[in-house]
């Protein structure tokens, strides 16, 4: 599991896969702000368990401040903000 807090990520070619995360998200956990960049590519979060966010919460991000290509959400369970 990834936890970014207050700053800019770039994930490239990666894989998450069965992670569990018990109070927060299973995968990636992105809490920027509107000067922080979130960009995911060529990747696969799978089979991940959060209580928020099952395989990725971006916290207050919205879509338009973030980009996401090509990558596989799979399976994923989480008890909020699924």
């Amino acid at each position: 599991m990834i936890i970014v807090s207050n700053m800019s990520l770039f994930v490239y070619d990666v894989k998450f896969i069965k992670n569990n995360g018990t109070d927060i998200s299973g995968g990636i956990l992105f809490l920027g702000n509107e000067n922080h960049t979130f960009n995911i590519m060529s990747s696969e979060i799978s089979d991940s368990v959060g209580n928020k966010g099952g395989g990725l919460y971006l916290g207050n991000k919205t879509i338009s401040g973030t980009e996401i290509l090509q990558v596989l959400l799979s399976s994923n369970h989480a008890t909020t903000f699924g």
